[in-house]
């Protein structure tokens, strides 16, 4: 997926869009950068990183990147060590074991791994809101998330 940003205007609205879905969700003292620029780490593109609960994002990034973060930043900080497991299963289910390549882009961390493969069917789903081809327990997850995600936007607009 290629972002099509190709002018002032349009990488200033695409900053405005992605800091104010993770705002919207996350609260206005999240820490956000929006760099318009995609980084290399290694051989990788990185069009955004939620890390230290922080977010990084690159508005030149893939469509739904914001949404792809989001669910790290959900993921790590709203699910118990329970329910992160129960998705791990579910996950292994639906995509196997993760491979070597994608061990090795996590510093071998299979949960990881895991995570990421969950993060970009949720960028989809986001992008699609279609929950075709996610087992029944992620798509049941990823629609009491967006639920969720979009019940804190609506709170954060009534609060501010």
């Amino acid at each position: 997926m290629a972002n099509c940003v190709n002018s002032i205007d349009g990488l200033v609205q695409r900053r405005i869009q992605m800091l104010s879905y993770i705002q919207n969700r996350f609260g206005k003292d999240v820490s956000v950068t929006i760099n318009n620029y995609v980084k290399r780490v290694g051989n990788e593109n990185v069009h955004g990183m939620f890390k230290n609960m922080a977010f990084t994002l690159s508005t030149l990034g893939e469509p739904g990147v914001e949404y792809h973060e989001a669910f790290h930043g959900f993921f790590t900080m709203y699910l118990t060590d329970k329910q992160r497991q129960d998705l791990y299963k579910e996950a292994v289910n639906r995509y196997g074991e993760p491979t070597k390549a994608e061990l090795d882009a996590v510093d071998g961390i299979r949960e990881l791994a895991l995570e990421e493969k969950m993060a970009y069917a949720f960028q989809e789903y986001s992008l699609t809101e279609n929950p075709k081809s996610i087992p029944s327990k992620i798509a049941k997850f990823f629609k009491d998330l967006w639920n969720l995600v979009n019940e804190k936007a609506i709170e954060s607009e009534v609060n501010y």
